[in-house]
């Protein structure tokens, strides 16, 4: 009798750890989770981000860590900071790459470079996309740069879709309109539209460029039009009125307002700083 008690007792226990062990296997079991912060569960012996879409009501489920983290054997990082991590380790990637790839460029003049393939290439300035995971919850990386530089053999956003520089610029005309991010040939004029991720640079439709030529910080205008640096004509600027200066920054007036950037401003509308910046103009 007693021997079937313990082998009783010790099949019991065994089905109760196998129930537990399929629950555990089974069900999410929430590891962490604030207001800010992306739900970690522990599932299938390891640990997950489960995602619900509310609109299809369906879970995606992404592997964030293996057993030793689901057994406590390991620290569980959050969310961001996995994301965060896998960014950086991208990001040093190709920012090795990128400094390679520095090695074959020459200058020609004016941010224009060429290479050895005769490939020619305009050089700016970007920040890694990984800043975008930053919050409370992320420890920075100490060894990334947040700032690099790109080489951009296209027109656009430094990919290869739009058409070749080779295949745009006038190389023997080619020159920067300083200070500013606009450039010129014989054919075009061209803009630099600065952004974070490294911008876009583009042809200045309708622009002439035999008349272009810049207006103080931010502006310009050919024989027809103004335009500001960034978005390009200023369809209701007056002509013959409008006027800026130089170190006056990104300020303009014309015979019917004020220009902050490519937005217009009526006086009345405009808080006391800006009516002191646009008081240069006088």
């Amino acid at each position: 009798m007693k021997n079937i008690k313990v082998s009783l007792f010790f099949a019991i226990s065994i089905l109760l750890l196998l129930g537990g062990i399929g629950y555990v296997y089974q069900t999410p079991i929430l590891v962490q989770q604030d207001c800010k912060s992306v739900a970690l569960y522990r599932y299938h012996f390891a640990v997950y981000q489960i995602d619900r879409d509310s609109i299809l009501d369906v879970d995606t489920y992404k592997k964030v860590y293996g057993w030793k983290h689901f057994l406590g054997l390991a620290p569980i990082l959050r969310a961001e900071q996995i994301e965060y991590d896998q960014c950086v380790v991208e990001e040093k990637r190709a920012a090795l790459n990128a400094e390679q790839e520095k090695q074959q460029w020459s200058l020609v003049r004016d941010n224009l470079y060429i290479n050895p393939q005769r490939e020619l290439a305009l050089k700016f300035p970007y920040a890694n996309r990984c800043s975008i995971f930053l919050s409370e919850h992320v420890l920075p990386s100490k060894s990334l740069s947040i700032m690099g530089e790109r080489f951009y053999r296209h027109l656009g956003f430094g990919g290869e879709d739009g058409p070749s520089l080779n295949d745009t610029i006038d190389l023997a005309s080619f020159k920067q309109l300083n200070p500013s991010n606009l450039y010129k040939d014989k054919r075009h004029v061209y803009r630099y539209f600065s952004m974070l991720d490294g911008g876009s640079f583009s042809v200045l439709e309708g622009a002439d460029a035999s008349s272009f030529e810049l207006l103080g910080d931010c502006y310009a205008k050919d024989k027809h039009h103004i335009y500001e640096e960034r978005f390009g004509k200023l369809e209701d600027a007056d002509y013959a009125s409008f006027k800026t200066k130089s170190d006056a920054g990104c300020v303009a007036q014309d015979k019917n307002g004020y220009w902050f950037w490519n937005d217009r401003k009526a006086w009345k509308d405009m808080n006391s700083e800006e009516k002191e910046r646009v008081k240069a103009l006088q």
